[in-house]
């Protein structure tokens, strides 16, 4: 089952509610129902990933949870309308590696980045990681 670190898009801050705690929640009687494990949202922040973990084992959910992670696309439009599209935030850092970044240096940048992002994940704890590739699966080989 998939499952949101920062809240899910569709389910708007209510007063008080910061969406990530309702996200448990509904991941908790997911959980309940049969699930043998979780893949989050895309993720780029490590801590991130790390809270919802903690949160989650706060709140009785022992099954592995897998953080997902997103080859980026080489191009800056496509990034924003697949994060737009998933409700996930820009992070700043990655907005910079395509406005400092020569296009012909890009997509190893992208890759380097997604690196990063990958062993920040494991050295968080993660017990593995699951690739959205949008037909970038050569990315996740490199």
């Amino acid at each position: 089952i998939r499952s949101h670190p920062g809240g899910h898009a569709d389910h708007p801050r209510e007063g008080g509610d910061d969406g990530p705690r309702r996200e448990i929640e509904y991941l908790r009687s997911k959980v309940e129902s049969g699930a043998d494990y979780v893949v989050t949202q895309m993720v780029f922040s490590p801590p991130l990933y790390a809270d919802f973990v903690r949160a989650c084992r706060e709140q009785g959910i022992t099954c592995p949870i897998l953080p997902g992670v997103l080859c980026v696309p080489p191009h800056r439009e496509q990034l924003e309308r697949i994060l737009a599209h998933c409700g996930v935030a820009a992070p700043a850092d990655l907005l910079r590696v395509f406005d400092e970044t020569p296009q012909a240096d890009l997509e190893d940048a992208l890759v380097r980045y997604t690196r990063d992002v990958c062993q920040g994940l494991l050295a968080a704890g993660a017990p593995g990681l699951y690739f959205f590739t949008l037909n970038l699966e050569r990315a996740v080989a490199r």
